[in-house]
């Protein structure tokens, strides 16, 4: 994000304080690729961190950023809940979904849940279901989510029958 490196110059001439929130790295990119490098080299000149995860608290102390300055937020799902809403589905609320997705008996069904953006390598998971189809496997990917990239996974559902897209889901529905 082209704004971080202004708010990180307006820190070096201002008295405003400044922190990221993240990774610290691209995930779906190779860690010494140059732009991962880059952002380790500018990522130790802020005020303060917070971190995704414990993991990611563990690499910014080893490229020499103060533990103390960082908050690990545990960006995460609510497990519990969703395992709550998951464990209230009925079977005919099951045989309804699958019906309206077209799933048909002793299909495997592959689920992708997220954000549609470059990033996610859509490209590569439909490229994954093309070489499974041409293997002769039965199955469904369905995707759940919005961004972006949703009218690349609509355009490739024209031509595969294997594919289906849900758009974005929330709470029970997406455990449904």
């Amino acid at each position: 994000l082209l704004i971080n490196y202004v708010l990180l110059l307006r820190r070096l001439f201002t008295r405003k304080r400044f922190a990221f929130w993240g990774h610290g790295l691209n995930m779906q990119a190779k860690e010494k690729s140059f732009l991962n490098r880059f952002k380790k080299l500018y990522s130790n000149y802020t005020d303060h961190w917070f971190a995704y995860t414990s993991g990611v608290k563990n690499r910014l102390v080893d490229s020499g950023y103060n533990a103390n300055q960082i908050t690990v937020v545990d960006n995460a799902i609510d497990t519990r809940k969703l395992i709550s809403q998951f464990n209230s589905i009925t079977e005919t609320e099951v045989s309804s979904l699958k019906e309206q997705l077209r799933i048909e008996e002793g299909e495997t069904v592959f689920i992708y849940c997220g954000a549609l953006y470059k990033e996610k390598r859509l490209a590569f998971l439909i490229d994954s279901g093309d070489r499974i189809a041409a293997l002769g496997y039965r199955f469904k990917l369905i995707v759940i989510g919005g961004g972006p990239d949703a009218a690349f996974v609509q355009q490739a559902m024209q031509t595969r029958p294997w594919l289906q897209m849900t758009g974005p889901k929330f709470d029970r529905e997406k455990a449904l």
